[in-house]
């Protein structure tokens, strides 16, 4: 008598963030920057940029509004964020 084999989750085929089995080809690759391991459905990769987007539109440290080129904080800090010039000059000459 044959026993029914349970279904074997492969975890390149599911989202990390909210566990969803799309399919492979339903599945972005985030973006570098966000530090992440495997894929995201579309949903949660929309949710992962906007959040990303709105980081991008002011300073972390003085609220200052950042322009063409935000400065990622290097994890050293413990920053959660994007910075200014001068606020990245400052954190950067602490270390």
């Amino acid at each position: 008598m044959k026993k029914p084999v349970a279904k074997k989750t492969n975890s390149d085929d599911m989202c990390i963030a909210c566990g969803d089995e799309p399919g492979g080809l339903n599945l972005w690759r985030p973006k570098k920057e966000w530090e992440l391991k495997g894929w995201l459905c579309e949903p949660c990769f929309d949710e992962w940029e906007k959040s990303d987007n709105e980081l991008k539109k002011n300073c972390i440290v003085c609220n200052a509004k950042l322009g063409f080129m935000p400065r990622r904080a290097k994890k050293v800090w413990n920053l959660k964020g994007y910075l200014c010039k001068n606020c990245w000059n400052l954190q950067d000459s602490k270390t």
